[in-house]
């Protein structure tokens, strides 16, 4: 499971961790290979989501203090203090820069670089939430990684105005969706 950047510090990756230490428990298989990153590129929330994971003694989730993007170096993070689920590189969103009150300086990188830096090979399942750019670093990570990278299982946020773009790159990547709730799409590979 690679969890990527969101306004609910944890919760993906304390309820993926519980399911797969729940397969593992049953059967009997050991946890080696299970890998939890949480990318974060906002301290704050960093610091929100390190504490939650302390308090419930969850271990095996990695915080990555990274943006995901379409390339690597840095660029401009647009923060709202006031609501930090809004945080985004985007410059074009509703949550862009009118919204928000604080720019900082953050260090980019794309999803397969993270993949390779952590020497990931496989991900079952990849929960991302980036506030209206997916649709970059999706368009990417499909462009250059190698199929057998592909996630199983993508759970993405969307919004009316990302959605669309977002959606045929999944399609076009072999995705499709398999269920809606009120704040993501769930698609499976095949």
């Amino acid at each position: 499971m690679l969890r990527l950047r969101g306004g609910r510090p944890g919760w993906y990756g304390y309820a993926a961790e519980q399911r797969v230490m729940r397969t593992v428990s049953l059967v009997g298989d050991s946890m080696t290979g299970l890998a939890v990153a949480a990318v974060e590129p906002d301290s704050e929330m960093a610091r929100r989501l390190a504490f939650n994971l302390r308090t419930n003694n969850l271990r095996d989730i990695e915080i990555v203090p990274l943006a995901l993007s379409d390339r690597e170096g840095f660029a401009d993070f647009f923060v709202n203090p006031n609501q930090r689920g809004t945080n985004t590189l985007e410059t074009n969103s509703k949550a862009g820069p009118a919204r928000q009150t604080q720019t900082v300086r953050v260090q980019v990188g794309t999803l397969l670089g993270l993949l390779q830096s952590k020497k990931i090979e496989k991900i079952d399942a990849l929960k991302i939430d980036v506030e209206g750019y997916e649709h970059a670093v999706f368009g990417h990570f499909f462009a250059n990684a190698p199929a057998s990278l592909f996630p199983r299982v993508i759970i993405c946020e969307f919004s009316p105005d990302s959605a669309s773009g977002t959606a045929k790159l999944l399609e076009a990547a072999g995705y499709r969706c398999s269920r809606k709730t009120n704040l993501n799409l769930i698609y499976e590979c095949g």
